[in-house]
């Protein structure tokens, strides 16, 4: 907790003759009341996000990252009215959760619409799906990104072989054919 101590203020002030000295005090206190309250303000913020961010995922928190749900910057400033670049400002931020510590820029990610409802996918848990399907891969049937891309959508989610080869790129799996050699020779 950040506090000013206001009796050294009080005495240094009152034993002062000096107009530049009580002047040059008082700025400083002005300052220091100011940054006092910026803190303050700044928790409260984090807070407000937090709580917001925790009321939205609230599946995540419950069942994992495949419940993770698309939400935007705008999405929470709008419901704790604020403007999205205060919201911005706090997302480098990190939060401890159940499933372990995580930036908050993390739990803001885009939409990937259904196939069957008007459900939305976060990119976040479409990844993690992709994942779980090349990880559950065996030796002889590796899948090729329009397999991939037709495993996920018989699980609901609309995507493409392209954005299946982006994603899988931006996970660093490598592709198919790689894939299929070294299952081959056993690495």
């Amino acid at each position: 907790k950040v506090y000013v101590n206001t009796k050294y203020f009080q005495n240094i002030v009152s034993h002062s003759n000096n107009k530049e000295t009580k002047k040059f005090c008082n700025e400083k206190l002005h300052h220091a009341n100011w940054l006092i309250k910026s803190i303050h303000q700044r928790s409260e913020t984090l807070v407000n996000v937090c709580s917001e961010i925790a009321s939205n995922q609230f599946e995540f928190f419950e069942k994992g990252i495949n419940y993770l749900k698309p939400m935007t910057l705008a999405d929470i400033a709008s419901k704790i009215d604020l403007h999205e670049s205060t919201v911005s400002r706090i997302s480098n931020k990190v939060i401890s959760t159940p499933l372990g510590v995580y930036e908050i820029k993390f739990f803001f990610s885009n939409a990937l619409s259904s196939n069957y409802s008007e459900n939305k996918f976060s990119t976040i848990s479409v990844k993690q799906k992709l994942k779980e399907l090349v990880d559950s891969e065996k030796a002889g049937s590796v899948l090729s990104d329009d397999e991939l891309a037709a495993a996920l959508q018989k699980q609901g989610i609309s995507i493409s072989r392209r954005t299946v080869a982006k994603y899988r790129e931006q996970l660093r799996i490598a592709p198919s054919n790689i894939r299929k050699r070294k299952n081959a020779v056993g690495v």
